[in-house]
C-alpha cells in the first residue's frame, strides 16, 4: 500500500511538472495492482490509466477504465482516494457525456475529498466545477458566483496552489 501511495503522489506531481514520465508511473501502479492484488489506491491507478488512454486518443477505452476506477471505490479503504478518482474520471467522461451532466460529478468529488480530508482535490474539484459551469453553458452571472464561491473556499482554507490557477496575471 505504501508503494501505491508513493506512486499516487508522484503521479499527481508528474501531471504538473514531468508529463512525459507520467505513463511510467501509471503503468507501475497498474502492474502492482495486478501482481499484488487490489489495494485501496488501485481505483486511482485504473482512473489514471483511463485518463492516459483518453489523452492518447482512445476515448472509449479511457472511459472504460475510468468507470472501472469508479466502481472500485466500493472496496474497503478506497474512500481516501474517492475525491481524486471521481474528479479524474469525470474529466475523462466529459468526452462522451454532456458536460452539463458530467460537471455535476465534480460536486460529488468535492464532497468525497472533503470527507476524506483531501483538501487539494477538494479545492481542485471546486475549481473545475466552477470552470466547467462556463463550458456547460450556464449564465455568466451564475458562473461568476460559482468562481467567487470557489475562490472564497480556497482563501478560507489557505490553499494557494489552486487559488493561483484562478488569479489573472
Amino acid at each position: 500500500i505504501m508503494a501505491m501511495k508513493f506512486y499516487a503522489r508522484l503521479e499527481t506531481s508528474f501531471q504538473m511538472i514531468k508529463v512525459d514520465a507520467q505513463p511510467i508511473v501509471t503503468m507501475k501502479m497498474i502492474q502492482l495492482s495486478v501482481a499484488r492484488g487490489m489495494s485501496p489506491i488501485s481505483p486511482l491507478a485504473f482512473t489514471y490509466f483511463g485518463q492516459l488512454l483518453a489523452r492518447l486518443g482512445d476515448i472509449r477505452e479511457g472511459c472504460r477504465y475510468a468507470r472501472i476506477g469508479r466502481q472500485l471505490l466500493d472496496r474497503p479503504g478506497a474512500k481516501e482516494v474517492a475525491g481524486e478518482v471521481i474528479s479524474m474520471a469525470t474529466q475523462v467522461m466529459c468526452f462522451v457525456e454532456p458536460v452539463q451532466c458530467a460537471n455535476e460529478s465534480h460536486l460529488q468529488a468535492h464532497a468525497a475529498a472533503m470527507s476524506a480530508g483531501d483538501m487539494s482535490n477538494a479545492m481542485m474539484s471546486s475549481m473545475v466545477y466552477s470552470i466547467g459551469s462556463y463550458w456547460a453553458g450556464e449564465k455568466l452571472s451564475v458562473v461568476r458566483e460559482k468562481i467567487a464561491k470557489s475562490r472564497s473556499l480556497m482563501e478560507k482554507h489557505h490553499h494557494l496552489l489552486w487559488l493561483s490557477h484562478q488569479t489573472p496575471l
